[in-house]
C-alpha cells in the first residue's frame, strides 16, 4: 500500500473536518489540512484553545487557557503514528474525539512533552 496523493489526502481531511464539525465541540476550527504536517487550530465552544499535528511519527493534540496564552498549557495526548504526516482523515477524526471525550472527563494526558501516551 502507498501513500495517497496529494488531493486525495486533502478530500479525506476536508471530509474529517465535516465529522469534526458535526461533534459539536468546536465554536471555530481551521483545518484538518496539510501533510507533514498535518494540523488543525481551534477554540472549544468552552473557551479553550486547540491545536492538533501529525507530523514524522507522532500525533498530538494540546489544549490551552485561550489562544493568547497557549503557554498556559491545561493538556496534552501524544501518541506514536507511522508516517503522521500522511494520517488518513478518519484517524484524525477519531483522535480528536478520543481525545476531547478523555478532557472532558478529567484526564489531561501528559503535560510533558517527553513522553508518549498510547490511546
Amino acid at each position: 500500500m502507498g501513500f495517497p496523493s496529494y488531493r486525495e489526502h486533502e478530500a479525506g481531511l476536508r471530509a474529517a473536518r465535516v465529522k469534526i464539525e458535526e461533534l459539536g465541540l468546536f465554536a471555530s476550527c481551521e483545518g484538518p489540512s496539510g501533510a507533514m504536517p498535518t494540523q488543525l487550530f481551534g477554540t472549544l465552544v468552552t473557551g479553550e484553545y486547540v491545536y492538533f499535528r501529525a507530523r514524522h511519527n507522532v500525533c498530538k493534540m494540546e489544549i490551552s487557557e485561550d489562544s493568547r496564552n497557549q503557554s498556559r498549557l491545561l493538556a496534552r495526548y501524544v501518541v506514536q503514528y507511522w508516517d503522521a504526516g500522511w494520517i488518513e482523515g478518519d484517524k484524525v477524526c477519531e483522535l480528536i474525539k478520543t481525545w476531547l471525550d478523555r478532557y472532558y472527563s478529567g484526564d489531561l494526558g501528559f503535560k510533558d512533552s517527553n513522553r508518549v501516551l498510547d490511546i
